[in-house]
């Protein structure tokens, strides 16, 4: 193997259906609403920092 690369901020995959419903599970746990993808997307490419902030 020559390479390994990271795609952190979606430009390869679109990660942030998977990081909202992983984000949704743990307001669901929380005795929160859910939040729409919407909503939860623009925080996506912020880290794990934009995800708590957002949810």
């Amino acid at each position: 193997m020559r390479a390994v690369l990271f795609d952190l901020d979606g430009t390869l995959a679109d990660t942030a259906p998977d990081l909202g419903a992983a984000l949704n599970t743990l307001r669901r746990q929380a005795d929160l609403d859910e939040l729409p993808l919407n909503t939860i997307r623009p925080w996506v490419s912020k880290g794990a920092r934009g995800l708590i902030q957002c949810g």
